[in-house]
């Protein structure tokens, strides 16, 4: 009898381990994938483009019976690493781990949420302390007052005390997708800090952090801040390479962070990190990015005053260069942040400075010297944008020809203009001081002040870009110096307007002329980026010479100039907005027949602001 047939086994299938470890084309194609970086193999083999890839993910199914530690080791043997910490080893994780399990405990019932390496207090728990007033209102922002600020130096600090009189803290929510290529490049998704470091659970989120919006600031802000490429970008150059070093800010460890140099420095750094998270906050409109960078400033004042405590006849010009940086830099921060609240109060802070260093009767270092002709430059424009305008009598012994230092040749790429241009306007502005006087005293003008008046129109209106060397750039670069020579132009034909604006006026179609010529070299400055490919990286014009014509334009002008504020509001700086807005109040008020010039003067006494037009 033959035995019974047996019946098949069935064939046992083996758990395994499913990955998504491939790019997103060998994803999309459903094959297997070399893991070969920048671009896979298959990929190119295929002539695809090759999606990249992103931190590998491992899921184990309820059938699979291999065990996750297994997994686990076999993700820290790839290649690919995880953005969000440094290469370690298995055991650096499970203390990571193990200090989110402890920080969880520590803080108690207040509802915190943990991200991927992080714990962070949830979104309702957060405080922002931060006080929100009115642009014109500055009598209590930030507790920050002229008196507090200036060196102990000066005649007016005496009795002060110290410090902010709170600390503030802010949230910061980093939205996957939505931060620049710094950012994305280094795969930080929905990031969530907490400002209180001590919350943060690991020093390789704070550093990474950190490190995003440094980067961002070297390689965007610095660069859209001044109006031509140059190797000597004061941004980067000056500002940046002086900030303390991500390690020492972030773990403040060094004895180094003890000293009030170190002080300044951190200062500078906390500024430049505000003004990166100010401009983040532009780009991306992220309520959160505001609070943050608004803590960032806050913390820059507290650190400020503390190195300013310290001032004495016996620090050496290198604090008191660190000290000026930080002060141009927070000046910086208010035109990115838009609000144009208190830049005054930090240019009134660097002439106090300015004045300290020049006591010293010691020569200047080509670094200070520059930075001494910024903080000349940007008190010129502040004051030419002034609606109060001090009367002051005349008196030929009060005017200087040049207020800069050296040959001044720096500001031609740091904002396209020549330190002749720059004179001219500071001339302008003191002779419009003298004009106001005569009209309080209502007298006549002398004879001297009036051939004063006409030489000063003479120097502005013979001015031609033929005369100007433009030693800054290199002839080869013939594109930068054609976009900063045309910047130049705007400048001259700008200034010539603000003349007949503030101290005698030209008639209707000579102004019309003036008007049309600034914008034709504004226009052309983005017309020759855009041809050349220059605008791959974006560098804003200065908003001044703008400003000043854009409000004189008559009615039939201003589509142009609709354009053109439009284009500059593409390079997300906050100042940009709020000079738009000025430009579009001043029309209104011409073509309700308002005569007085400079009518924009009157939108500013009227809405109590002040502008920066940089």
């Amino acid at each position: 009898m033959a035995p019974p047939a047996k019946s098949p086994k069935r064939a046992v299938r083996k758990a395994k381990t499913k990955t998504f470890t491939g790019c997103w084309t060998c994803r999309s194609r459903k094959v297997k994938c070399d893991l070969r970086r920048p671009s896979c193999n298959r990929c190119i083999k295929a002539r695809l483009d090759c999606q990249g890839y992103e931190v590998p993910l491992y899921w184990v199914t309820h059938e699979d019976d291999v065990s996750p530690s297994f997994i686990r080791r076999q993700a820290m043997s790839l290649p690919l690493g995880n953005p969000h910490w440094p290469p370690g080893t298995l055991k650096d994780i499970d203390q990571h781990i193990q200090d989110i399990d402890n920080l969880m405990q520590h803080t108690g019932t207040k509802a915190r949420i943990s991200g991927p390496f992080c714990v962070f207090q949830h979104q309702s728990e957060i405080v922002v302390d931060v006080v929100t007033l009115p642009a014109h209102d500055v009598t209590s922002r930030d507790s920050v007052a002229v008196s507090s600020y200036l060196p102990p130096s000066h005649p007016s600090t005496a009795g002060i005390g110290g410090g902010l009189s709170r600390e503030t803290t802010a949230s910061c929510a980093l939205v996957q997708g939505a931060l620049p290529n710094a950012l994305a490049r280094s795969g930080t998704a929905s990031l969530k800090v907490q400002w209180e470091w001590s919350l943060l659970g690991h020093d390789a989120c704070k550093e990474q952090f950190i490190n995003s919006l440094m980067h961002h600031y070297r390689q965007d802000v610095a660069t859209i801040l001044q109006p031509v490429k140059h190797c000597h970008n004061e941004y980067r150059s000056i500002y940046a390479s002086k900030a303390m070093t991500i390690s020492e800010l972030i773990s403040g460890q060094s004895h180094l962070s003890r000293t009030i140099s170190s002080t300044s420095r951190l200062a500078l750094m906390y500024s430049l990190l505000a003004s990166s998270g100010f401009h983040l906050r532009n780009l991306y409109k992220l309520r959160d990015l505001d609070h943050l960078a608004r803590n960032f400033r806050a913390k820059a004042y507290s650190l400020l005053r503390t190195a300013l405590k310290s001032l004495s006849p016996v620090k050496s010009q290198a604090f008191r260069e660190a000290v000026l940086s930080v002060t141009l830099t927070l000046v910086t921060a208010d035109i990115l942040d838009g609000s144009m609240s208190e830049f005054w109060i930090h240019l009134k802070a660097s002439d106090g400075l300015v004045e300290d260093l020049r006591r010293q009767n010691q020569p200047f270092s080509p670094p200070i010297a520059h930075l001494v002709n910024i903080s000349r430059f940007l008190r010129v424009l502040s004051d030419s944008t002034n609606p109060d305008i001090e009367p002051v009598p005349w008196s030929p012994a009060q005017e200087e020809s040049n207020i800069f230092l050296g040959d001044g040749h720096t500001l031609e790429y740091t904002y396209g203009i020549t330190v002749t241009l720059a004179n001219l306007i500071h001339r302008t502005c003191s002779i419009a001081k003298h004009v106001a006087w005569y009209k309080t005293i209502n007298g006549p003008q002398t004879e001297d002040f009036a051939d004063a008046c006409n030489q000063l129109h003479q120097a502005i209106s013979g001015w031609r870009i033929s005369d100007e060397p433009l030693t800054a750039f290199a002839e080869s670069d013939d594109v930068t110096v054609l976009l900063a020579s045309k910047h130049m132009q705007a400048f001259a034909a700008s200034i010539l307007i603000y003349f007949y604006t503030r101290v005698f006026p030209c008639d209707g179609t000579t102004m019309q002329l003036l008007v049309q010529t600034v914008a034709s070299h504004l226009t052309d400055i983005e017309k020759i980026k855009e041809s050349t490919g220059y605008n791959t990286t974006q560098t804003a014009s200065v908003a001044w010479p703008g400003f000043i014509a854009s409000c004189q334009s008559a009615a039939s002008g201003r589509t142009i100039w609709t354009k053109w504020w439009g284009t500059m509001s593409e390079y997300n700086i906050g100042n940009i907005t709020n000079l738009w807005t000025v430009v579009q109040d001043t029309w209104a008020l011409r073509d309700e027949g308002v005569q007085d010039e400079p009518v924009w003067a009157a939108v500013l006494t009227r809405d109590g602001k002040r502008v920066l037009a940089i």
